[in-house]
């Protein structure tokens, strides 16, 4: 990207390098949709992996530890919504396609997540992105967008979501920004695509990143994928 980004100003929780996310300001920040739930271990073929590698980072990042890895067997999850209240827990048809996660930092709390789902057939890529248009178009009907309490308590605030304009990419794309309920947390931006087989999203919570350094680093992201 040759750019030095500045580190944020605000604190964001990235729990677990984004794999096991749950409620409230957390879950605003790394939404847990399609996230593998798996401790990330190292690899030896991880240099091949389709999602971004240290090479592929901006100026200043460096990939968390244990990635990028790929998660065991696990049906991939994607997210819905009711009544502007969120369930990001939904397993996909029972299918088992690859997943593979890099996670990147630069300075607490600005860092990001490059995630690639794949599948052995367009079709399933394709309904899985369509569950992931379907869930944030409905988001971005809602004044702020919600999340259920872990004790069973009324649902937190999650955050605004609107369009993010990422233009064309892969076979289908669409992005969208996620501004929290409070400024102790930076906005996200977030853009989901389907390209054949593969479903790929990119996640970045940098308040210094341009939509088009962004797009820019999601078009690497996708040349990783394909």
């Amino acid at each position: 990207m040759g750019r030095a980004f500045r580190a944020g100003s605000f604190v964001v929780v990235l729990v677990a390098a984004a794999l096991f996310l749950g409620a409230a300001a957390a879950a605003a920040q790394t939404s847990p949709a399609t996230q593998p739930r798996t401790v990330p271990t190292t690899d030896p073929q991880a240099g091949t992996f389709p999602v971004l590698q240290t090479a592929d980072l901006p100026d200043g990042y460096r990939m968390g530890t244990g990635s990028p890895f790929r998660a065991g067997s696990q049906s991939a999850r994607y997210p819905t919504i009711d009544k502007c209240v969120w369930n990001f827990e939904n397993p996909f048809s029972g299918l088992t396609p690859d997943i593979y996660q890099s996670s990147f930092t630069e300075q607490a709390p600005v860092g990001g997540i490059s995630l690639a789902v794949v599948f052995d057939a367009d079709k399933p890529a394709t309904a899985f992105y369509d569950n992931h248009v379907e869930a944030y178009g409905a988001a971005q009907k809602c004044a702020m967008t919600k999340i259920p309490s872990s004790t069973g308590g009324a649902p937190g605030n999650f955050g605004k979501v609107t369009p993010l304009k990422v233009g064309k990419l892969g076979d289908e794309s669409f992005g969208v920004a996620i501004t929290p309920p409070t400024k102790q947390f930076p906005p996200v931006k977030r853009v989901f695509i389907r390209d054949g087989s593969s479903f790929v999203s990119l996640q970045i919570t940098d308040p210094d990143m341009t939509t088009k350094e962004f797009v820019a680093l999601a078009k690497v992201a996708l040349d990783r994928a394909s």
